[in-house]
């Protein structure tokens, strides 16, 4: 199979060089039908557009954009060939794929740059498609962004960077005509300010913006609200906490932007102490903020900065509190991500240290996953730890339909060495559904899954399964199982049992005081350009 895939890559590789060659015209050679292996993107009108937060959006029509970028083909002796394409200037050996979605239902690609890469968000687009962003240090270093159709391949990536390389983008949400993204970029003179810039559907950018004070500012999560956006994450600059001492503290701080970037409102929500956002949802008349707190519950009660709770605030539309809690215990709390149930409550998950197994480890320094079902009036409904004897790092949580959650975190419990990526499934019961781990012997994670049906997909960062030495991106698409239909890695594992507890979790009032900044606006540096890396199907 192999052989004859490569002679038939060969064939075209010589066939599209002599048409090349009798006009000294490349560009001439999209006139050929490529048949399935080209990349042709376009709205799938019976997919419901909703963007990358799970809110509507109106419709979207997404224009074929690889029509005129000339295919290359590629030849390789250790994967089927096919035809790939990533930009205008991609030399014949830069990318590798093998048409996998073609004969196989699961996978697992990776995607390699020349040094290291990894992922921070992974989110799908209202059209099925995909999304990843990270960072890479790859020749250009720099923020990347990568466009994935529906088949998880490529349609376009970039490399987002500036002459001072401190930049990354903690959250991102879709627009009718791009993607908003959203976090904190450094600047010589006023240090970490927060950022915010618009890539269209094409992948170029449309605009960058940079908000803040004096001090340190930064943007950590993003929510469509009517016809605005909505960031919220922690500030130095503004707020009570930047009056404490001996250090300055951070307030929780939120944006109101309009579809241009242009400041609209700011408010902050603090205490005496740190306090800070980490996510925010809209739906509907409801907007929640998912924080972390240092002046507020039993977190705020201990000495030091060594305790923590994690908070919820409940906002009006006019950005006043409709009410605050504030749950934890004795040690650490903090939220990752939170989600909203089909019944109007909102599931969080974080990590705790006041509670489970994470309390046994002899240095001292693991947490355990700690699932929180709130209601609407930020009533506590149910609370859940999960983890081993070692650290878990936690990223994100979904829903389906029947309110079954699935959690998605590093676990350090299964290999000594580094982590692995945990997926576990939980019902109404707050009982396991499923539970499996995916690693080598190298740190693997992904930041966010996606329930596609029938499928499970994820993308996050791995040192196992790429380059020795480097870290690597690697896409999964697994059966609804979590399952793989060939042989992908051998380090999957579906005897994973995680310690499970009901922590007698303390709920508290949360009295945030608002302040209305006005915080200093501008446009950023940000150059975006083409960023080129491989692309190989590993399953056999």
């Amino acid at each position: 199979m192999r052989s004859i895939s490569f002679l038939l890559a060969l064939s075209l590789f010589l066939v599209f060089a002599a048409c090349s060659d009798s006009n000294g015209d490349s560009s001439d050679l999209v006139s050929v039908d490529l048949g399935k292996d080209f990349i042709s993107y376009q709205d799938v009108s019976d997919t419901a557009n909703v963007d990358s937060n799970g809110d509507s959006i109106p419709d979207t029509i997404v224009e074929d954009s690889m029509s005129d970028i000339e295919p290359d083909v590629v030849v390789d002796m250790d994967v089927d060939v096919g035809i790939y394409d990533i930009g205008n200037d991609v030399d014949v050996g830069d990318i590798i794929d093998s048409d996998i979605s073609v004969n196989y239902n699961t996978f697992v690609k990776i995607f390699r740059g020349v040094g290291s890469d990894s992922v921070d968000l992974f989110r799908r687009t209202s059209d099925n498609g995909f999304i990843i962003v990270g960072q890479t240090d790859s020749e250009k270093e720099g923020i990347i962004v990568v466009r994935l159709d529906k088949d998880m391949r490529v349609v376009w990536s970039k490399v987002i960077g500036s002459s001072i390389v401190d930049d990354r983008i903690n959250d991102l949400v879709e627009a009718e005509d791009g993607f908003v993204l959203v976090g904190y970029h450094y600047t010589q003179d006023k240090g970490w300010e927060g950022l915010v810039l618009k890539l269209g559907l094409d992948g170029n950018l449309l605009w960058q913006r940079l908000y803040g004070g004096a001090k340190r500012d930064e943007f950590n999560s993003v929510s469509r609200f009517e016809n605005y956006f909505l960031i919220v994450g922690l500030t130095m600059s503004f707020g009570v906490g930047g009056m404490c001492s001996p250090v300055d503290c951070t307030d929780i701080w939120l944006v109101k932007i309009d579809a241009d970037g242009k400041l609209i409102e700011s408010r902050t929500y603090g205490g005496t102490r740190d306090d800070w956002a980490n996510s925010i949802k809209v739906s509907g008349n409801n907007i929640y903020i998912g924080c972390g707190t240092n002046s507020f519950g039993s977190g705020g009660n201990c000495d030091g900065d060594k305790c923590a709770d994690i908070c919820l605030i409940s906002l009006k539309d006019d950005l006043s509190i409709n009410w605050g809690k504030a749950f934890g215990g004795k040690g650490w709390e903090d939220i990752s991500k939170m989600v909203e149930m089909n019944n109007g409550s909102l599931a969080l998950i974080g990590i705790t240290d006041s509670f489970g197994t994470g309390l046994e480890c002899e240095n001292k320094a693991c947490s355990d996953v700690l699932l929180l079902k709130v209601d609407s009036n930020g009533n506590l409904i149910s609370a859940l730890n999960l983890g081993t004897t070692s650290p878990e790092q936690v990223f994100s949580i979904v829903s389906d339909k029947e309110e079954n959650l699935f959690l998605d975190f590093v676990t350090y419990g299964t290999n000594s060495l580094s982590g692995d990526l945990a997926l576990v499934g939980i019902d109404k019961e707050n009982k396991i559904l499923s539970s499996n781990i995916y690693g080598g012997d190298g740190f693997d994670s992904s930041p966010e899954i996606i329930l596609g049906g029938d499928s499970i997909y994820f993308a996050g960062t791995t040192s196992s399964f790429g380059v020795v030495g480097l870290y690597d991106i690697w896409v999964v698409k697994t059966d609804s199982l979590g399952s793989f239909d060939r042989d992908c890695i051998k380090g999957i594992r579906s005897d994973f049992e995680p310690n499970l507890g009901t922590p007698e979790v303390l709920v508290n009032e949360a009295g945030f005081e608002i302040t209305t900044p006005e915080p200093a606006e501008y446009n950023g540096d940000l150059r975006v350009e083409d960023w080129k890396f491989s692309v190989e199907d590993i399953c056999r």
